[in-house]
């Protein structure tokens, strides 16, 4: 399962999802107890762009803190299709 999060909300999620289609979930964390949770929340009050790879029993596998978003989909299909 792939999902994204942001501090965002609701509504900008839906706009960012609708402009760019993008294809799988998006989590609205306007409160913060996401980003906070994971330890990814900036200065300004918005997350950090990290992506966290989950086992199916919730085990963080691997931590990817630095993220290119023209990059990054193939180094994460790389490291899940082994």
């Amino acid at each position: 399962m792939l999902l994204g999060a942001s501090t965002d909300t609701r509504e900008e999620q839906a706009a960012f999802k609708a402009k760019f289609d993008v294809p799988f979930r998006l989590l609205a964390d306007h409160d913060k107890a996401l980003a906070t949770a994971y330890g990814v929340l900036a200065g300004a009050g918005y997350a950090n762009r990290v992506t966290f790879l989950i086992d199916e029993a919730g085990k963080i596998e691997k931590v990817y803190p630095k993220v290119s978003p023209k990059e990054h989909a193939a180094e994460l299909l790389r490291d899940v299709t082994g």
